[in-house]
């Protein structure tokens, strides 16, 4: 456990360039909502109709790293894909409860630019030129934590299946289906009644066991996880 927060911790620590982005998206996504006091209504944290939403997001992942198991008797050792920083979209449909909760099914996709990284007659080296597609669907569970403010802290979790591809132009690709799971902390601000902008922190994690093929000694992934920063914006019908 102790080794999972220092990784967390440390990976956050490399995303602070990226806040100021976050930040300004969602100032953007402010500009556009239309102002609550035409309706004649103040904006509140705590308007709530118990009824469903939509929210529309993007989040920004951190570089990470995919373990690839070799066999035994494989001429590679220390191979891993080692992803860039990827922009990704994501969508979701839930409805609220009294007490404070939320259940959703959300759609998230990465899509990101790879390197393979091994060693082989111990020379170590990385080629570029692969990449990773996951697509993943969730149902999340989700907690709000309503306070005298516009701002309401949340956190949540979820669980369901990720698509994964692996490619590259040269040796072709493998897909997987792989269990993924989530957490998530953040926190909203009511901008109208029917409308909240969201900012939080998202790590996602995935099963290994896709065989990647395309390669005479047939290694399989590890598991991994992804972590990112979300942003968006999500609306009450």
């Amino acid at each position: 456990m102790k080794n999972f927060i220092v990784l967390v911790l440390s990976n956050l620590v490399k995303l602070k360039h990226k806040i100021p982005a976050i930040v300004a998206f969602s100032a953007a996504l402010l500009c556009y909502i239309p102002n609550a006091e035409a309706g004649g209504q103040e904006p509140s944290a705590k308007t709530s109709d118990n009824g469903f939403y939509a929210s529309f997001g993007v989040s920004v992942g951190l570089e990470n790293s995919v373990p690839i198991r070799v066999p035994s008797n494989s001429p590679y050792s220390n191979e891993s894909f080692e992803s860039k920083q990827t922009v990704a979209p994501n969508v979701a449909i839930g409805k609220s409860f009294s007490g404070a909760w939320r259940a959703e099914v959300e759609y998230v996709g990465y899509f990101a630019d790879t390197a393979l990284k091994a060693t082989y007659g111990g020379v170590n080296y990385k080629n570029g030129g692969y990449m990773i597609d996951t697509n993943a669907f969730f149902f999340n569970i989700f907690k709000d934590f309503p306070t005298s403010t516009k701002f309401t802290p949340y956190l949540g979790i979820g669980i369901g299946p990720a698509f994964t591809r692996y490619s590259t132009p040269a040796v072709g690709s493998e897909s997987g289906t792989l269990l993924a799971g989530q957490g998530k902390a953040g926190i909203s601000y009511s901008a109208s009644p029917k409308t909240d902008i969201y900012i939080g922190y998202r790590i996602l994690g995935l099963s290994g066991g896709t065989k990647l093929g395309f390669w005479s000694d047939k290694p399989t992934t590890e598991s991994s996880f992804q972590q990112s920063l979300d942003a968006g914006i999500r609306y009450k019908f």
